[in-house]
């Protein structure tokens, strides 16, 4: 499915709301892959997305967005105090080329808030909610060409910035005991479990390492 099929199809989502509570966003914001601009409701700032159909729903909704791809972001180094990329990554293959062009847009100071499906167990899920009739189909979604492993984006995440902290949510069992929803510390539990990744990293590296 082509870029601007998926964009016809399936209007940018606002159920992933939650993602930013709790967390200070230090203008200016980037929001890369914005899709229609929901997220620039939420937490106003610039938005690139590749899309032509979904630049120019944002557009008409008055946000300023440019159409670019986000391996290449066209702004200068340390532009950004804060960058969200909320269930994009899962999109694009490049991981690496994600994560750098996003580090080197922040400030030394900035943050980053990436928001991905927690795969394999998206995957379990897909196939649940098919068994229980509440989704048409086990397949993924066609889109999603580059699913996101918790090990692989907490090393890609800690090459990049100094300081790093991953946490999942909708974790089973947690509105029933609470104490589930609290941990949120790498614990085996939610890494299996949860079904969404989100990571939030401060403080980019100038300089890679090689490991």
């Amino acid at each position: 499915m082509d870029i601007e099929t998926y964009a016809a199809l399936y209007p940018n989502p606002t159920r992933e709301a939650t993602a930013l509570d709790g967390y200070a966003l230090p203008a200016p914001i980037l929001d890369v892959g914005c899709g229609d601009g929901a997220w620039l409701d939420i937490a106003p700032g610039v938005g690139v997305d590749l899309s032509r159909t979904r630049v120019a729903r944002a557009r008409a909704r008055g946000h300023d967005v440019a159409q670019s791809d986000a391996r290449r972001l066209p702004f200068c180094d340390g532009a950004f105090g804060s960058v969200l990329c909320i269930s994009v990554l899962e999109h694009i293959p490049g991981h690496e080329q994600v994560i750098t062009e996003m580090a080197r847009v922040l400030r030394d100071t900035g943050t980053l808030i990436l928001v991905t499906p927690n795969y394999p167990a998206k995957r379990a899920y897909d196939v649940l909610s098919w068994l229980l009739g509440t989704r048409a189909s086990p397949a993924d979604h066609p889109t999603h060409n580059a699913p996101v492993r918790w090990g692989a984006l907490d090393g890609l995440c800690r090459r990049h910035f100094g300081v790093v902290w991953l946490r999942a949510d909708h974790v089973p069992g947690e509105g029933r005991f609470p104490i589930l929803g609290s941990l949120h510390a790498y614990t085996p539990w939610e890494m299996l479990t949860g079904r969404r990744i989100i990571a939030v990293c401060h403080g980019p590296r100038r300089e890679v390492p090689s490991w």
